[in-house]
């Protein structure tokens, strides 16, 4: 169990390492773009405000503390930072979402949180990365070796040890191994390494389109069809484009309580069918278009 978790870990942190890093943040002074995209993934929604407390901007998680208007959303948030804690009005606060895609639950706006996303995948990575080491292991260990008298199966082990650890010469206690007496059965296990391996690449592509992240670039080995390519690149856009939306939404609103400037933009430009799918095809009323160039 142990070691299922050390796996866990690191493929949670992987992939958090590339989607905490999809957008670039332009904002005031005394706020911090880390934590904000921060709050972004993993609770769904944040804002920046003016605190006059600190006599700066500042960047918090919010919840809703209020009735609901019309449409299930609260006018009034709960702003929370570390050892901070201040109920602000929605027209007070830019508030903002990750995602322009809501669902409903219990008549609560609720938004699909990147965080379980990425909790749902690295669990998938985590077995497929077991499953491959296992995999490995049932071909570096193809036997199982039955020990007729338990007194021996100490030195039986010891030999096997060495002999799995790579020494050149396995020496024995001769009075040990005397009549020692053994069945072995053995392990019908082929190898899937390569299968292993291109499902574990799927999934990494699988949950990076979740983001709007175009990795099959990276799969040399692969080729689509034109008419999946043009699907994968329809989908990328489309999910790009929610999340870009909701956070360009958090800047109007910024703009239009302190007449200031703030911007968020995709930090990775390399992907440039994307963007410019993203810029061709966008029918937005706001500055969109324009930030994603």
């Amino acid at each position: 169990m142990q070691a299922r978790n050390i796996i866990y870990r690191n493929n949670r942190n992987m992939i958090f390492d590339i989607v905490f890093g999809l957008f670039e943040w332009k904002l005031p002074e005394g706020c911090n773009a880390k934590t904000h995209e921060y709050n972004l993934m993993t609770t769904g929604q944040g804002a920046v405000f003016w605190e006059e407390k600190f006599n700066s901007f500042i960047n918090t998680q919010i919840t809703g503390q209020s009735s609901l208007d019309i449409y299930g959303f609260p006018f009034v948030y709960n702003c929370i930072g570390v050892e901070y804690n201040r109920t602000m009005h929605r027209d007070k606060i830019a508030y903002m979402f990750n995602t322009v895609n809501i669902y409903g639950e219990n008549r609560i706006i609720c938004q699909n949180l990147p965080l379980s996303v990425i909790d749902y995948y690295a669990n998938k990575l985590t077995d497929i990365d077991i499953a491959i080491q296992n995999n490995i292991n049932s071909n570096k260990r193809p036997y199982i070796i039955g020990v007729g008298d338990p007194k021996q199966v100490k030195a039986v082990r010891e030999a096997l040890r060495q002999s799995c650890d790579g020494e050149p010469l396995v020496i024995v206690d001769g009075d040990k191994f005397t009549g020692v007496n053994t069945s072995v059965m053995k392990i019908d296990a082929p190898l899937q390494i390569e299968a292993l391996q291109a499902a574990r690449r799927n999934t990494i592509h699988e949950c990076l389109s979740r983001f709007g992240i175009n990795s099959l670039e990276y799969d040399k080995g692969e080729r689509m069809i034109t008419a999946e390519a043009e699907s994968n690149l329809d989908s990328l856009a489309i999910t790009l484009r929610s999340m870009l939306d909701a956070r360009l939404e958090g800047c109007e609103r910024f703009y239009k309580i302190y007449g200031e400037i703030i911007d968020c933009k995709p930090r990775f430009l390399k992907k440039e069918e994307i963007y410019k799918y993203v810029e061709n095809n966008t029918n937005s009323g706001s500055n969109a278009a324009d930030t994603a160039r």
